[in-house]
């Protein structure tokens, strides 16, 4: 695992973060909505666990933490996964 500061340099923008995430076939999870919303190209080829929960950061750690296999079991046939209220789920 790595982190974002570890990655990526201060001020990067999302696409070249992106991008550097699919050189390095990394997963992205972030609670950032913007990632859910890059250009299709670069969508198609991007892997992004997106958490839409918002609230105690306790409560949202274990939330996704208790759906993280799920996750990374939706990104093998989606680019994509959500955790939010509803669970955890493809877009």
């Amino acid at each position: 695992m790595t982190t974002v500061s570890e990655a990526a340099h201060p001020g990067m923008k999302n696409e070249e973060f992106a991008k550097l995430s699919i050189q390095l076939i990394m997963v992205i999870i972030s609670r950032d909505a913007d990632f859910i919303r890059l250009k299709q190209p670069l969508m198609r080829q991007l892997r992004v666990v997106y958490i839409g929960l918002s609230g105690d950061p306790d409560s949202i750690a274990q939330n996704v933490l208790k759906n993280i296999d799920r996750s990374i079991s939706l990104l093998y046939r989606h680019t994509m996964a959500i955790v939010d209220e509803e669970g955890c789920h493809a877009p």
